[in-house]
């Protein structure tokens, strides 16, 4: 069985983790269920309540719970949560999962001790590696010493390659924030923020007052450039569009609960184009309370593009108007002035050319440590967003 992983996590990508600490204070278990339209994939619901839950001594469980789940013994097998809420945090902080009495996962966090912080986030995680064919327990375990409050969803999915969890937009925030950060991760990067997003939440975090965060689920396809791009076409173009929907589910939802609010949305590789997308998708009402927008590494780059284009590009375009006959949509320009774009000059993804490619050929998925395409924050433009973003909040009156 494999070794079971240990992750920390600074204050916004912890959030993501923590959507799957909100277990109910009474806990519906739907037996497995076909999901619309795909009989191949099994969907059974954990968890779905409001729990507003008292403190607890640091070494008790405010939680344990163990389901009983059925795995087919190949493919993923999805253990996700979504949530909204406010959530108290505090160092001592653990979630537990344990299959067959096994610990496999566990998440700790750091936090300042019972600080508040009100989001809204999703995370999968795929635990297929430590399940055997049959039936399985899976343990929830949760130790805390700080009350809090939220509501959650959360689901047990098995089924072919490519499956992907339900994702239920947040209902009503406990709270709604001054503005909302909306965050989609890049290719290959298979829950939460991602780690080029989840930087710019955390740092965002502490920047803007009120900031609510939150990511959405899609499948973020895997792209090897060791392989014809068209290879990937197909299912690319599928993970697109199912990130767009959800992007504009998540964005209409806090509109509509949060009227007076402001949103920020960020894209990191196919997460830009995702974002692109949803942008071009909204009525000039909703456009209107998008506050600013940063890309990074977008596939659908062009230097020649209105918006504010940012780094060391050069003339080429993006990887996919390259490959794939994308036609761009330019973004109108009233709105072009709310867009950062940052590319840098050797990453094939957003400016495209045969002699960028070889840095960032890894195997099957883009090389972390020599391609350009996974330095935006090690070379200090993800920083060079923070101001721009805060500028546009400052003109609405979010940030004064």
């Amino acid at each position: 069985m494999p070794r079971a992983f240990t992750r920390l996590f600074r204050p916004a990508a912890l959030l993501a983790a923590f959507a799957l600490l909100l277990p109910a204070l009474v806990t519906v278990t739907a037996p497995p269920a076909q999901a619309a339209g795909n009989p191949a994939v099994s969907v059974t619901k954990l968890l779905d309540a409001i729990p507003t839950l008292a403190a607890q001594p640091s070494t008790t469980p405010w939680f344990d719970k163990t389901y009983t789940v059925s795995y087919p013994g190949s493919g993923p097998a999805i253990l996700s949560a979504n949530a909204d809420g406010t959530f108290v945090l505090d160092p001592f902080d653990r979630l537990q999962v344990l299959v067959g009495g096994n610990l496999v996962v566990e998440e700790s966090f750091w936090q300042d001790d019972c600080q508040q912080t009100t989001s809204q986030m999703f995370i999968p995680l795929d635990i297929s590696s430590f399940l055997k064919a049959g039936q399985n327990q899976i343990t929830l375990k949760f130790l805390n010493h700080c009350p809090r409050t939220g509501s959650t969803s959360g689901y047990f999915v098995v089924g072919p390659p490519g499956t992907q969890a339900p994702y239920d937009p947040p209902n009503s925030p406990t709270v709604c924030g001054t503005s909302d950060f909306i965050a989609v991760r890049g290719s290959g990067e298979h829950s939460g923020f991602g780690s080029t997003m989840g930087y710019l939440a955390s740092s965002l975090k502490y920047a803007v007052h009120g900031l609510q965060e939150e990511t959405i689920d899609y499948p973020a396809q895997d792209v090897d450039l060791g392989h014809l791009f068209s290879t990937y076409k197909p299912a690319y173009i599928a993970s697109v569009k199912t990130g767009v929907a959800n992007l504009q589910a998540s964005i209409t939802a806090y509109l509509k609960n949060c009227p007076s609010g402001y949103v920020v949305l960020g894209g990191y590789s196919q997460g830009a184009e995702v974002v692109r997308g949803a942008f071009n998708n909204l009525s000039n009402q909703q456009k209107g309370k998008i506050a600013a927008v940063v890309f990074f590494g977008d596939p659908l780059f062009n230097p020649k593009d209105k918006v504010i284009d940012r780094g060391s590009y050069g003339q080429s375009k993006g990887i996919d108007v390259t490959f794939l006959d994308y036609k761009v949509t330019k973004i109108s320009g009233e709105f072009n002035q709310r867009f950062q774009n940052y590319c840098g000059g050797l990453d094939p993804i957003c400016n495209f050319t045969a002699a960028n490619i070889p840095a960032c050929l890894g195997g099957s998925t883009i090389n972390i440590y020599t391609c350009t395409h996974n330095q935006y924050v090690q070379n200090g433009w993800v920083d060079a967003s923070i101001p721009g973003i805060i500028a546009q909040l400052q003109i609405r009156h979010v940030i004064i």
